[in-house]
């Protein structure tokens, strides 16, 4: 059984001298109570891994010292030992210069690590006396490299150095354990890596690009060296409801390329802080002459800044080009500029622009650089002055029938617009009159309408989101030229319709917001002048 003797405060002094003077300790305070625990907490680890192994001590305050050896099985290599109640490292043994605690080699090739301290202990004079119930160590120990999974390696309390000691002394309770060594952990081989940030090479200095696995959560950090040809091409606009800038690399640059990433940085004209967006190649539209990548700018941020790079790996070593900066405001006023636009492409672009700043100043954002500002002189002749019609009637807006809610099993609300967007549908679908909305498990929004051009056009939308109210949320997006004319949705479950069918147009819808608020009729009319000038134009 494990034993308390006394040692020295400083120096650790020899066992047979720690023993005599114990027995004249442990004659005096040795009481009737609690029995003292010593614990050796198991632990688990791989091959060549170093693992805390915890040895803990409780209701030890009837020992005025102790003495605690424990042995650990052969091939395990001791390190450090730390008092966790002090927070510190205990300091090895020295032959000089002592210490407090001591690592011996046991013939059988099993090592003792050997824990003696006065615990309790009265004191003299002045000196408050020595006090404490517990005891917590952590020993750091080291697997050996050829183990295999499933060995175990006991750590025991040695109790053979006191054999001899007469009833006098404590015999605590001793809980031995042990280290087993599990399986290696798989290597990730950091398939699924997520792009974290990047820094942009020059011509003179090397840049970097880090990502995260999201397997493992290891951070990878690469070089990135300068390659002029690694750069995007001017964007393009798309004209759809929510205006587009059409980013492009020229894969023919990019034969050898293993990945790409376009990393493009939003910077708001009123402040608010960037934000970064990040194009896969692989999540790229490829004709086989470009990667293309779109990104959605809403009307209000036409003069905002879009910093853009893109990053590819040829031959196993990333590398970027110049960094550019590219708006909407620029690339509109491109085209306004030109010598070689048509003078249809002028005027969609240039109105596109009015309707911008309209958005801006509707919106109270960022006025002091409107969209419009560079549309002056002789640019100016190309945005529409004359006031258009926008009308709310059953031409542009039918509504459903007068039973529609005793008939349908799905409401669908009138729609609004979102004006920071420009000009998307926004349609709610109140599924509070269906018996059981749970049922609704393949829902989608069929959406129906003739173009200007008169092509037809049909589509499913089947990305929604849900609101507080259980309402399904989806987003109508027209392109620009079909502002006027008539869409025609229906929510189906599966192959059944589930509603009514609803009817508006954008126009419909504006004319609707210019009556209860006047305020905004500048812009609604700039968005019907730009629909206009692209239906000319396409």
């Amino acid at each position: 059984m494990k034993k308390i003797f006394k040692k020295s405060l400083a120096i650790m002094v020899s066992a047979a001298i720690c023993l005599t003077a114990l027995i004249g300790c442990l004659s005096v305070s040795a009481a009737e109570g609690d029995t003292p625990v010593y614990t050796v907490v198991s632990a688990e680890g791989e091959k060549g891994g170093t693992v805390g192994v915890n040895v803990t001590g409780a209701d030890l305050t009837k020992i005025c010292g102790q003495s605690v050896d424990i042995k650990f099985a052969a091939g395990l290599e001791i390190g450090k030992v730390r008092d966790n109640l002090n927070n510190r490292d205990l300091v090895l043994v020295n032959d000089e210069t002592g210490g407090e605690y001591n690592i011996l080699s046991n013939e059988d090739g099993t090592k003792t690590v050997r824990l003696v301290d006065i615990i309790n202990f009265p004191q003299y004079g002045d000196t408050p006396p020595l006090e404490t119930s517990s005891f917590n160590v952590t020993i750091s120990v080291t697997i050996p490299t050829n183990a295999s999974a499933g060995t175990v390696y006991s750590i025991i309390f040695d109790e053979s150095q006191f054999a001899d000691l007469n009833e006098k002394w404590v015999y605590p309770q001793l809980i031995d354990g042990k280290i087993t060594v599990v399986a290696d952990a798989p290597v990730c081989t950091h398939e699924n890596l997520e792009f974290v940030s990047a820094v942009p090479a020059t011509e003179e200095v090397n840049g970097t690009i880090t990502f995260e696995c999201a397997d493992c959560g290891e951070q990878i950090t690469e070089d990135v060296t300068y390659l002029m040809s690694s750069l995007l091409a001017t964007p393009s606009i798309g004209c759809t409801s929510t205006t587009q800038l059409i980013l492009r690399a020229n894969i023919t640059n990019y034969a050898n390329s293993e990945d790409g990433i376009a990393v493009v940085t939003h910077k708001y004209g009123n402040g608010a802080a960037d934000e970064t967006m990040v194009f896969d190649v692989a999540d790229a539209e490829n004709d086989g002459s470009y990667y293309r990548w779109i990104i959605g700018v809403k009307s209000i941020h036409f003069t905002d800044t879009f910093t853009s790079v893109f990053y590819t790996k040829r031959d196993g070593q990333w590398v970027s080009g110049m960094v550019r900066d590219f708006s909407v405001k620029d690339s509109a006023m491109s085209v306004v500029t030109s010598s070689t636009s048509a003078e249809a492409m002028k005027r969609v672009a240039a109105n596109l622009l009015k309707m911008g700043a309209e958005a801006q100043s509707y919106f109270n954002y960022n006025t002091s650089l409107l969209a419009d500002a560079e549309l002056v002189g002789d640019y100016a002749q190309y945005v529409t002055t004359t006031k258009p019609s926008v009308e709310k009637n059953e031409s542009n807006y039918i509504p459903v029938s007068s039973d529609f809610v005793e008939k349908q099993k799905v409401a669908l609300a009138t729609p609004s617009i979102s004006l920071g967007d420009a000009i998307s549908f926004s349609h709610k679908a109140v599924t509070t009159y269906y018996s059981n909305p749970d049922q609704l498990t393949d829902v989608k929004l069929m959406v129906s309408y003739t173009s200007f051009n008169g092509a037809p056009i049909s589509e499913a939308i089947t990305d929604y989101s849900v609101d507080e109210k259980g309402r399904l949320l989806f987003n109508v997006d027209v392109i620009a030229p079909n502002m006027r004319e008539l869409v025609s949705v229906t929510v189906y479950n599966g192959d059944s319709a589930v509603s009514d069918t609803a009817t508006y147009s954008i126009e419909s819808v504006l004319a609707a917001v210019v009556l209860t608020d006047p305020s905004v009729e500048d812009l609604v009319n700039a968005i019907i002048n730009y629909s206009d000038s692209a239906q000319s134009a396409f």
